[in-house]
Parts: C-alpha cells; sequence; structure tokens
C-alpha cells in the first residue's frame, strides 16, 4: 500500500526527509536493516544491565523483548512507497520515495490528509 503525503509548501525539505529515511532502512535483508541491528545491540546491552541491576531476568522479556519485537514488526520492518505532493510550489510538484517504514509513513500521510 502507498501513501500520499499533501503538503502546501516545503514538499522538498519531506522529500530530504523521507530520502534519508530510506537509505536508513533500504537493505538486502528482508528482516534487519542497519538501524535495526545497532539499536537492537543498543537496547539489549541496556536491558541486560537493567535486568542484571535488578536481580530480575523476567524483565528482559516483559520490558524489553515484546515491546521491541511488535514495534520493529509492525511499523519499522514492513516498506512502502510514499507519495509527496506539493499543491503550492511550481518547482516541486510531486515525487516518489520508496523503502520508507510504514509506520512513519502512515502516520505522516494521516496527519496530512486531516482537515479542519
Amino acid at each position: 500500500m502507498d501513501y500520499v503525503i499533501y503538503t502546501y509548501g516545503g514538499g522538498e525539505v519531506l522529500w530530504k526527509i523521507f530520502n534519508g529515511l530510506s537509505i536508513f532502512f533500504k537493505s538486502d535483508s528482508a528482516y534487519l536493516t542497519g538501524v535495526v541491528k545497532l539499536s537492537m545491540v543498543i537496547g539489549g546491552l541496556w536491558a541486560a544491565l537493567r535486568a542484571i541491576y535488578s536481580g530480575s531476568m523476567g524483565i528482559l522479556a516483559r520490558d524489553y523483548f515484546i515491546p521491541t519485537y511488535l514495534i520493529l514488526n509492525l511499523f519499522l520492518l514492513p516498506q512502502t512507497s510514499v507519495h509527496i505532493v506539493n499543491q503550492v510550489s511550481s518547482d516541486f510538484k510531486y515525487s516518489k520515495i520508496d523503502h520508507v517504514p510504514i509506520g512513519i509513513a502512515a502516520v505522516t500521510s494521516t496527519a496530512s490528509t486531516l482537515r479542519r
């Protein structure tokens, strides 16, 4: 599913932001990207130190593993395409960006389609 982001000026800024995200999250692996690996290592070390300090190993599953697994598999690992449509600027009308995490694309698209 592709997401459309409507903007009234500032389309080039969004294009740069989403291109940066797509570079970080693009990977040959279907499951792990460089950003995900790095965040898992940092989070794993933090959770292990916290579990050792509190003396409870159940904290790893309850407070680290389950939330991390859900966030990664629901929001960051599935990738989609984003269409940026600028309604005002004549220099930047439209752009399509691939390999954007679906959670970020869905939140941004929903926010841009809400009207007062």
